[in-house]
């Protein structure tokens, strides 16, 4: 796996691709095409967790490439404008609203905790300039 992120860049968009024995399949979600000049001195929180769409274009496209046939789009259901493709809504729904989740993929309060000791390991990483095991930090069960 790659990851890259481009903290600096004025706009804000991912793609994911996963190769597999029957084909590939390619996600491209575009949340924000550009800043615009005239937004840019705007707060733009409200757009970026769910409260309203950023005035920029964006879009979702999903694609099925099997091995040997034309390329299939696929429909991505439940892909909005608002808050990160519709997903900030959604979850805050589960966790403060009581909505089920269909899913089941709750993080738990170990999850959590798991996920603040990354963190503090690279933390104290950039502090020391040594590799840090999240393991030295601290004893979990």
């Amino acid at each position: 796996m790659t990851y890259h992120l481009t903290a600096y860049a004025p706009w804000e968009d991912y793609r994911v691709m996963v190769n597999g024995s029957r084909g590939r399949l390619e996600l491209e979600v575009t949340e924000s095409d550009h800043v615009s000049p005239a937004g840019a001195g705007a707060l733009k929180g409200a757009a970026l967790h769910g409260d309203e769409a950023a005035a920029e274009h964006g879009a979702a496209r999903l694609t099925l490439r099997p091995f040997w046939a034309p390329p299939v789009p696929v429909p991505v259901g439940g892909w909005t404008r608002q808050g990160h493709g519709g997903a900030d809504a959604r979850m805050t729904r589960v966790l403060l609203g009581g909505a089920p989740d269909p899913l089941d993929r709750a993080a738990t309060a170990y999850d959590g905790a798991l996920a603040l000791l990354t963190g503090l390991a690279a933390n104290r990483s950039l502090d020391t300039g040594t590799p840090v095991r999240v393991a030295d930090l601290l004893t979990l069960p």
